[in-house]
């Protein structure tokens, strides 16, 4: 098997996985069996990871080998108020699945955010609605010519399965 060769990072970059992801210097060291002082010196600069090493950082850093690659660190909005400790006590570390599990809700919550926009109000204005009491022949008539399928064709489906993958 191949030797992995050495993949040239923005130091910042590895700095912001690491901490943006809740580990610290040692415990990173301790999951690549490598001292601190290996990661101290990727993330100043002085050393670059190789390709197996930098895949296993975005592994543990739950982040796309890309992002280890980007020129600088990108701007994420600050972690929430912890209101689990009063003000002035020593705050309680976020783990790093704590910290990805917010990461994943912040990015559900975006996608969210864009399903709710002007797109699926367009969407609906053309399926149109229906109410308890109208006619279900009229509605099934009225779905089928709006998506261009015979009844007969309908009717000459196989099972539940073709006619979902033909709708």
């Amino acid at each position: 098997m191949p030797k992995s060769f050495e993949v040239q990072v923005e130091p910042s970059v590895l700095e912001w996985a690491r901490v943006s992801a809740g580990w610290t210097i040692e415990e990173i060291g301790e999951k690549l069996n490598k001292s601190g002082r290996v990661i101290e010196s990727w993330e100043a600069g002085d050393e670059n990871p190789t390709l197996s090493q930098l895949s296993n950082l975005a592994d543990y850093y739950k982040r796309p080998l890309a992002a280890l690659l980007l020129p600088e660190p990108p701007k994420e909005p600050p972690l929430p108020h912890d209101f689990r400790s009063l003000q002035g006590e020593n705050t309680v570390r976020l783990s790093p699945k704590t910290r990805f599990a917010m990461r994943r809700a912040r990015r559900l919550q975006l996608i969210a955010k864009d399903l709710m926009g002007e797109p699926l109000v367009e969407i609906s204005k053309r399926i149109g609605s229906a109410g308890i009491s109208d006619n279900p022949e009229l509605l099934a008539q009225k779905s089928r010519d709006l998506l261009g399928i015979e009844i007969k064709t309908q009717f000459d489906w196989k099972d539940n399965r073709e006619a979902l993958r033909q709708w």
